[in-house]
């Protein structure tokens, strides 16, 4: 029987949900293979066709994540669009695009938030249609109860398997509450649009957060923000930074000009990535040391600057005569409106693509031996260090393109036993030696 599934094929799990890229041929290849056995084996006992399945991808395929997939009645589906930017929809099991998620992401892309979060919306609702036809539930008919239900099955997606601590759930609180997020603001979309269902679903599933008051008392906005549906409690992170003399290693040991801009550069501003990687000429003054940080869609790199509007940040003396250096000794004559571009190859003179900054960081890793960093690390490394030396959380929030400092707030704001006794000694209640003021 030709199943398109060969004995010893090097792919490998290419059918697997581990692909992200898995494209309608795969999912035809695997549905073919399943009428084949079924029009073949049509007059067998169901067990004896279900063992026929087994048989067959066990041989080349991770056997339970090849059943998932049969299962999988919803696709993401990835798009090109005119503007050459990538879209997503979900497909159902028929071919057609899911109408209500595809409404709701062409939304997302009219108020032109990224590729990425069009991706991630794409798939938060594809897993949520799969657990309401699971249940039986249509969309717009779901319930407090069904939300909760989801988010149980996004924790356990076996009822069976308890969850003995945090770290054996299928999922992260932090995740969970992405994925819920993206599932109450397609609810509120649909709302606005008139749906009574989804306007039930609105207005009977609501929550309040509220952040707290004494440390963000002047700052936030509102302190107040109703939610759809409910939240996990968020477990303490432990964010991955850098010492100073480990920052220091690892720009020494680049070995272009332009590595040890860019990494000085997200040192010492916090800058994000993506933020540098889309940065044009015209955005950087080394004169009157400062950078614009400009939102731009047409990146041919496809980096984000991710803040909605542009923000002017100020650059060391020491940023600038670097930028100068890799000027003159290495872009020369090259033209190009991008500050960081391929330097050499059939790319030269092209923006620089997020895989070489990748690359980059894993031959340091080799060279240095510091482990487990990434160039996020370097803007982990500059808040926590801000933050540390007292600067104000609205300063530090704003210098790192935050749209609220309730973000930065929770994201930097967790204190280890260092930074507390620290603390207490510089407000007077201990002394060096941790003895009690004034004893």
């Amino acid at each position: 029987m030709k199943s398109g599934i060969q004995q010893g094929d090097p792919v490998g799990c290419r059918f697997c949900l581990c692909a992200p890229d898995a494209t309608r041929t795969r999912d035809l290849e695997i549905r073919r293979l399943l009428l084949s056995v079924v029009v073949r084996r049509v007059s067998e006992p169901t067990a004896r066709i279900h063992e026929t399945i087994r048989r067959l991808a066990s041989k080349t395929l991770h056997l339970k994540v090849f059943e998932r997939r049969l299962r999988m009645s919803y696709r993401v589906q990835k798009l090109l669009t005119t503007s050459r930017l990538p879209s997503f929809t979900v497909v159902a099991d028929s071919g057609l695009p899911v109408n209500e998620i595809d409404q709701y992401i062409n939304y997302l892309d009219a108020i032109e938030r990224s590729p990425n979060t069009q991706r991630a919306a794409a798939y938060d609702l594809r897993a949520y249609y799969q657990y309401l036809e699971s249940v039986k539930v249509e969309v717009d008919s779901a319930n407090a109860e069904d939300l909760a239900g989801f988010v149980r099955s996004l924790r356990r997606p076996d009822p069976s398997v308890p969850i003995i601590n945090t770290a054996s759930a299928a999922r992260t609180a932090a995740t969970v509450n992405r994925m819920m997020s993206t599932v109450g603001s397609f609810y509120r979309f649909r709302a606005d649009l008139g749906f009574q269902g989804a306007a039930h679903i609105v207005r009977h599933s609501r929550t309040s957060r509220q952040p707290e008051r004494a440390l963000l008392d002047g700052i936030a906005r509102s302190f107040e923000s109703e939610v759809v549906g409910p939240r996990l409690r968020n477990e303490a992170r432990h964010l991955e930074t850098l010492t100073i003399q480990q920052a220091r290693t690892l720009i020494d040991a680049t070995t272009l000009k332009r590595d040890r801009f860019l990494l000085t550069l997200l040192l010492t501003t916090g800058m994000r990535r993506g933020q540098a990687l889309g940065l044009r000429h015209s955005d950087l003054n080394a004169q009157e040391r400062h950078v614009l940080i400009q939102p731009r869609r047409d990146n041919a790199n496809g980096a984000r600057a991710k803040s909605r509007k542009p923000i002017r940040i100020p650059l060391s003396r020491d940023v600038c005569r670097l930028y100068v250096r890799y000027m003159i000794d290495e872009y020369k004559t090259i033209d190009s409106d991008y500050v960081f571009i391929t330097l050499r190859g059939p790319n030269r003179g092209r923006a620089l693509a997020f895989e070489t900054v990748d690359a980059l960081v894993r031959r340091l890793t080799i060279s240095t031996g510091i482990e487990g960093w990434s160039a996020h690390t370097f803007r982990h490394t500059w808040a926590t260090l801000h933050l540390r030396a007292g600067m104000k959380i609205e300063v530090i929030s704003h210098l790192l393109t935050h749209g609220d400092p309730r973000v930065t707030a929770e994201v930097y704001m967790h204190l280890d036993v260092e930074d507390l006794r620290r603390q207490l000694i510089d407000h007077g209640c201990w002394r060096e030696g941790n003895e009690l003021a004034g004893s």
